[in-house]
């Protein structure tokens, strides 16, 4: 029964459910803060009580570092060791008295494992440590520091961590060691002694580890990492020296720019708190990881407490809601009685529709038969308004139709003027943009205009869909009038036009406003000079503002392609000169300026063709293909804007033809260049071999041959083919037993005296005097071997 009444209800309903809703979020939200909170303090105390022990690993480490590079210094200064490192054939007695004190220092250093002393005269290892021996270079087991040895001459910038065999006799069996190392090294900068330290790696652990009556610290697996993310060391001693770069843990912690810090992560397989620290020096980090069971059990508990006092809180809020729910629906229920009044239907509905969904479907179906009125409306107007616009432009429509009831500003009599406004660059205006972009810029333009235009004359835009809109402007005078100052005034409009556009949108437009007529029926024959007026933007450039009596004063002069001008471009064309081409273009460009459109693109049309002709021309009777295409380049003048466009478009058809030209006329001298090197070469031998023989073999003039192959080589052919000769003259003295009248004969050289005196100027030395001194060095050479 009391389900039925809440049923019946329906907004009390749903206020309870409001409100009960409310209540259980909060609970939620309170017991996942208050979850949340205590997990994190638990969290916090983990990594409080992990941040004491790594700080004193790093205390540890620290201090061992700090210790190793001290005690290493002290120990190459120390006279028993600089004994046994720099002292050659030391008595036996004393060699033992001196390891048994180094053994002595071992003990007051418990975590110095083992030392080396080296001594380069004898190549000899002292080794002192839990296998104390004496072994020479060769047989030293630990290869790995005489290669440091070698290459090192300071001390280390951080410990070198490695694995080093126990002893020679077990070489299998390794210890995880911190090596340092001081070494010296005499005038010729080579090693004459050194002394090696090798600290081991678990001793920073063991101790803290040990005394720990912490679970969850002896449980702990702490890492040291370096940069790289290789173990320098280990409580467990099994990743020592193992690239964890790759785990995810590993490179969160090397990646943070905390000093410390701690995140949960898996480890392993194993949900994991990861505790980590900077150690300064050496510069690692230090990482604990910490199981996470040993947090999850308290926290279980602190979530049973959480859980139950939510319960209790939930049980409250479920009170609370209904008493809330009740208070707050005592006005609706009087409210939904007085509707029912108002409406004539006694009470709302309870079958499908609570209080106040059923005004509001009332009110929202009144709403929208209004909307669709209004925009059905306003929709057929424009339609109605845009098509007796079109229809005017094109001398088809009835001037007798009402300019009322389509809401025109435009009166049936006046005097109209067309003002074309010209998108400017329209080839990118729409190549960016989709055609949804374009049509929703191109209304926001025209709305633009006709509120600036507007505030001054009645006015009518039209979109031509193409790269202007038309403006139709109503006055009640001729603005052309000399008694008026309406023409200024319009010209400080569409100024303003421009400026909005190009500051707002980044669009420049061009403005041409034809003469006035007192008829609307006349507005096709304005539309049609409009678009013949905006083709002159060709000459006058981007954003210009023109009237039709700026265009006609003065008169566009005629230009054909008989000009003088025409016939001395196509003259200097054919000279393939840049200056020469682009001068007499640049003078044919600023003739075009006082012409009008058709005159203009007519000429550069018949200029394009001529180049076209020509330049195939040379396709044909050269090796060098340009690649060219007449309909790409016709297509792209024609779609050009302006005088200087197309003016840089003929340059660069140009300047890319010169390219072309000089990589072919590159290409063509390094291949006479590489022939005329092969062909003496071949043929040095040839005592009848000269520029001139050389030039008619390649089939070109001797002097240009001269110039080609000094460009190429620096040098003259007579210079390179000496030699050349000489060059094989010194193979034949040095490797076989030929005299010098049949070595002159075999070079082909003429003269056997001028061959001494070439070769003694070129070499400092005579022909025997080189034989001889080749023939003692390889003597030399066979007795060292």
């Amino acid at each position: 029964m009391f389900i039925q009444k809440l049923k019946s209800q329906k907004y009390f309903f749903h206020l309870l459910i409001t409100i009960t809703s409310f209540f259980i979020a909060a609970t939620m939200l309170l017991s996942g803060t208050l979850y949340s909170g205590f997990r994190t303090f638990g969290e916090n105390i983990i990594n409080q009580s992990s941040q004491e022990l790594l700080s004193g690993i790093a205390n540890n480490a620290s201090f061992i570092d700090k210790y190793a590079y001290n005690y290493s210094s002290a120990l190459f200064n120390n006279p028993t060791i600089t004994q046994l490192m720099f002292d050659s054939n030391v008595d036996i007695y004393d060699t033992l008295s001196n390891i048994q004190q180094i053994q002595n220092y071992l003990q007051s250093a418990p975590f110095v494992y083992s030392i080396y002393i080296y001594n380069a005269k004898e190549e000899r290892y002292y080794i002192i440590g839990p296998h104390t021996d004496i072994l020479s270079q060769a047989d030293m087991y630990d290869q790995e520091i005489t290669g440091i040895l070698q290459s090192s001459t300071a001390l280390p910038a951080s410990p070198f961590a490695r694995m080093v065999p126990v002893s020679r006799l077990n070489q299998d069996a390794t210890e995880n060691l911190y090596t340092y190392w001081v070494s010296q090294l005499n005038m010729k900068q080579q090693l004459t002694g050194s002394v090696v330290l090798n600290v081991r790696t678990n001793w920073i652990f063991e101790t803290l580890l040990a005394s720990s009556k912490d679970k969850i610290k002896r449980n702990s697996h702490i890492l040291m990492v370096n940069p790289e993310g290789q173990i320098m060391g280990d409580s467990d001693n099994k990743l020592f020296l193992s690239d964890l770069s790759g785990e995810p843990y590993i490179k969160q912690v090397l990646s943070s720019p905390d000093a410390s810090g701690y995140f949960v992560e898996q480890v392993n397989g194993s949900k994991s708190v990861v505790v980590y620290s900077n150690l300064e020096q050496p510069n690692w980090r230090i990482i604990n990881i910490i199981p996470y069971q040993y947090l999850s059990r308290s926290i279980d508990k602190i979530g049973s407490i959480t859980l139950t006092v939510s319960l209790l809180v939930f049980g409250a809020g479920l009170l609370i809601s209904y008493l809330l729910s009740r208070r707050l629906y005592s006005p609706i229920r009087i409210l939904q009685q007085r509707v029912g009044e108002l409406l004539g239907t006694g009470s709302v509905t309870t079958a499908t529709v609570n209080e106040f969904q059923d005004i509001e479907s009332h009110v929202s179906q009144a709403v929208d038969h209004l909307m669709a009125l209004k925009q059905f409306k306003n929709s057929n107007i424009n339609r109605l308004k845009s098509d007796f616009l079109n229809s005017l432009l094109a001398g088809k429509a009835s001037v007798e139709q009402r300019l009322d009831e389509l809401n025109l500003r435009i009166a049936d009599k006046g005097h109209y003027m067309i003002v074309l406004i010209k998108l400017d660059n329209y080839a990118a205006f729409i190549s960016n943009r989709s055609s949804m972009e374009q049509a929703s810029l191109r209304f926001a333009l025209m709305n633009i205009a006709g509120e600036l235009l507007s505030a001054r004359f009645q006015c009518e835009s039209i979109d031509s869909g193409e790269d202007f809109c038309i403006m139709i402007l109503d006055t009640p005078i001729d603005i052309y009038s000399q008694e008026h100052e309406a023409e200024q005034e319009l010209d400080l409009l569409l100024a303003e036009v421009q400026k909005v556009y190009h500051s707002y949108y980044h669009i420049t437009v061009s403005c041409f406003k034809t003469e006035t007529c007192g008829s609307l029926s006349q507005l096709h024959e304005l539309y049609h000079k409009a678009r013949q007026y905006g083709m002159e933007r060709l000459r006058y450039g981007h954003g210009c503002l023109l009237s039709y009596l700026e265009l006609q004063e003065p008169a566009p002069e005629a230009f054909d392609i008989s000009d003088p001008l025409v016939e001395d471009f196509l003259n200097k064309m054919k000279g393939l000169k840049r200056e020469e081409i682009t001068e007499s273009l640049n003078q044919i460009m600023k003739r075009l300026y006082r012409c009008d459109y058709n005159t203009s693109m007519c000429l550069l049309s018949h200029i394009l063709s001529s180049s076209f002709n020509y330049l195939n021309s040379l396709d044909k009777n050269r090796t060098v293909k340009f690649n060219l295409s007449f309909l790409a380049y016709h297509k792209t003048i024609t779609s050009m804007e302006t005088l200087e466009e197309i003016r840089g478009l003929i340059l660069g058809l140009f300047e890319g033809v010169f390219l072309q030209l000089e990589n072919f006329k590159d290409d063509h001298y390094s291949l006479i260049a590489e022939s005329a090197l092969a062909y003496l070469h071949e043929n040095y031998r040839d005592k009848n071999l000269s520029q001139q023989l050389l030039a008619n073999k390649l089939k070109v003039s001797p002097v240009m041959l001269g110039k080609i192959f000094r460009e190429t080589t620096n040098s003259s052919v007579a210079d390179y083919l000496k030699e050349l000769r000489l060059v094989r003259a010194k193979e034949y003295l040095r490797d076989t037993h030929y005299s010098i009248d049949e070595i002159v004969e075999e070079i082909g050289w003429g003269n056997t005296k001028y061959f001494y005196t070439a070769f003694k100027q070129t070499y400092a030395v005579t022909p025997m005097e080189y034989r001889l001194s080749t023939s003692l060095e390889r003597d030399k050479e066979g007795k060292r071997e």
